[in-house]
This record gives structure tokens, C-alpha cells and sequence, in this order.
């Protein structure tokens, strides 16, 4: 999560912090989701919580988090206007993510799965 956001405060979908910690499909789908973010920045703050990590005897990792928005923001950078989550939607979300072990050592995320209103604590 915090290489993403550091790929849309920096303004690059080919930062070395997202190519270090994914793989995979979530390396692929990354950029293209760092760029759905140009032209704007990220304000505010986000709440991370219920973490929960499962490894496998097949040698990977799924990590559980939830991340509440209610206090984070978007706002354009050309026109200072900000936008939230929309009225109406919940602002907690949950991830949950498959891990890899790189030959390095890495945890790397490899496929990330969203739902809105996820595991509400």
C-alpha cells in the first residue's frame, strides 16, 4: 500500500518501490492504477487495521487488511478541488492480498482483491 501511494505522490506508475514489492498480476495491474491518479494528489489520512497473515504450506503468504478513508482524500492539482468517497459509499475497505516469496527473500504481492464495506471494525 505504501509503495502505491508513494508511486502516485511521486507521479511515476514505473516506481522501483512498486516493481520491489509486487509481482505478478499486481505488478502488472499497478501502473495502470497509479495512473488512474494523475493530475491529482493525496491528501488527508487513511486508517490501516484488522491485519491478519496466513502462510501456506504451499509456500505462499495471504495477508487480510482493512483501510478506512473516511478522512482521505483526492484534490486536483490544476484546480485545487478535492473529492472524497463518494456520498453514499462506505469509506472502509478491505484487501486481501497473496504473497510471494521472491528469490530474494521479498514478500512481494502478487494479486490484490478489493471489497467496500469489508470486515467493518
Amino acid at each position: 500500500m505504501r509503495a502505491g501511494c508513494a508511486a502516485i505522490i511521486v507521479g511515476s506508475p514505473q516506481d522501483s518501490s512498486l516493481k520491489f514489492f509486487s509481482a505478478g498480476a499486481a505488478r502488472a495491474s499497478a501502473p495502470k492504477w497509479v495512473k488512474t491518479y494523475e493530475g491529482l494528489s493525496l491528501k488527508g489520512s487513511v486508517r490501516v487495521f484488522n491485519p491478519e497473515v496466513h502462510i501456506g504450506n504451499e509456500g505462499f503468504g495471504v495477508l487480510f487488511y482493512c483501510v478506512d478513508e473516511a478522512k482521505a482524500f483526492t484534490r486536483n492539482t490544476r484546480t485545487g478541488r478535492g473529492k472524497g468517497t463518494p456520498e453514499g459509499d462506505d469509506p472502509k475497505v478491505q484487501y486481501r492480498t497473496r504473497l510471494d516469496e521472491s528469490a530474494d527473500g521479498v514478500w512481494q504481492t502478487s494479486t490484490v482483491e478489493t471489497e467496500r464495506g469489508g470486515r467493518q471494525k
